[in-house]
């Protein structure tokens, strides 16, 4: 009766490890753990609005590697200090404050939400620094798309914590 049942469970552990595979392979993909991404987009004639997206679970981790958070302290309220002090955005050569706007969470991500007080079609040049957790977690990226009149991703590590682009000239 031992020897059955200890083939039967075999057979069945072998049978369904594919499937185990492939959805632990799924959740892996799903989420990484290791990006933070950033999204400047138009919103209006004269503004832009920054959209920061990380993964729910990853923010309590983040901000106490970075040590910004108190533990009677919001947490979302901690992460849009945070990266209102770590991330700058200098468009035209100007220094331009990102203004918080908003927050929210979807489907186990946070969204936070800022201004910039830019026309997207005067824009010739963005500078954008950012050191945001890459320097407390150093497989961290930010991963930046500047969906303006181009859509143009970069990757911004703890090696490299800055990107300059400049637009093509608005037809």
């Amino acid at each position: 009766m031992n020897y059955l049942f200890r083939h039967l469970f075999l057979f069945a552990f072998f049978a369904f490890l594919p499937l185990l595979l492939v959805a632990s392979a799924a959740s892996l993909t799903a989420h990484s753990g290791n990006r933070v991404y950033y999204t400047i987009e138009p919103q209006s004639d004269s503004t832009l609005l920054v959209r920061v997206t990380l993964h729910e679970h990853d923010l309590a981790g983040l901000l106490a590697r970075e040590q910004a958070c108190a533990p009677s302290q919001d947490l979302t309220i901690c992460a849009v200090e945070l990266i209102r002090q770590k991330m700058s955005v200098t468009i035209n050569g100007t220094l331009t404050p990102m203004i918080p706007s908003g927050s929210s969470t979807t489907s186990h991500d946070v969204v936070l939400l800022y201004v910039l007080r830019a026309a997207p079609s005067h824009i010739r040049t963005m500078t954008i620094e950012n050191t945001c957790f890459v320097t407390t977690t150093p497989k961290l990226e930010n991963i930046l798309n500047l969906a303006l009149r181009e859509d143009v991703m970069y990757s911004l590590t703890k090696d490299r914590t800055s990107i300059t682009h400049t637009f093509k000239a608005a037809p």
